[in-house]
């Protein structure tokens, strides 16, 4: 099977990472010009930095983990098939399937990316409203919160491509 890093099941992800880098551009002009990038543990601030640098590092951040979680596994899967950590391997991988389950893993790596451009995007929306109250101070319970959502959505992830990799035999979908 050739596996195109460009193919059809990568746009609606790449777009949902173009949006997320939108997004932090138009939310900019929300941020002050000295950015508190950095809390201690009672919520205080402990670091700044200029807005300009700050939009610049998040922007960069949702990209190169999009893409290197992207490009990263295409790299695996492109590599040694046999080794891919799927429930029931053997038969997943076999001759008269092997396209589909890699079409599939590679459908779910564009996802994947996308979640994680997502995430970049929220911990920058929780930064503006950290920086927004007087004084800026950030909550470590909402900080929790996003952490939780993001390894709820992970583990749901893990479930979803468990699932499509259930026993051999029983009949599945080929979607997304």
């Amino acid at each position: 099977m050739q596996i195109k890093a460009n193919d059809r099941a990568g746009m609606i992800p790449g777009i949902i990472v173009g949006a997320s880098v939108a997004a932090m551009a138009l939310s900019a002009r929300w941020l002050p010009a000295q950015v508190a990038w950095h809390f201690d543990f009672s919520g205080a601030p402990n670091a700044f930095v200029s807005r300009g640098v700050y939009l610049t590092l998040m922007m960069a951040l949702a990209v190169a983990a999009a893409v290197s979680v992207r490009f990263g596994l295409l790299a695996w899967v492109r590599g040694k098939t046999d080794a891919l950590p799927i429930p029931n391997r053997g038969y997943q991988l076999a001759p008269e399937r092997r396209d589909a389950t890699l079409a599939y893993v590679v459908r779910q790596t564009a996802w994947i990316a996308a979640t994680f451009a997502v995430f970049v995007l929220l911990a920058y929306l929780f930064s503006i409203r950290c920086n927004r109250l007087t004084p800026p101070h950030q909550a470590p319970d909402e900080l929790v919160c996003l952490m939780a959502g993001i390894l709820v959505v992970c583990l749901l992830w893990v479930a979803r491509i468990a699932w499509y990799f259930r026993r051999p035999g029983q009949a599945r979908q080929t979607g997304t």
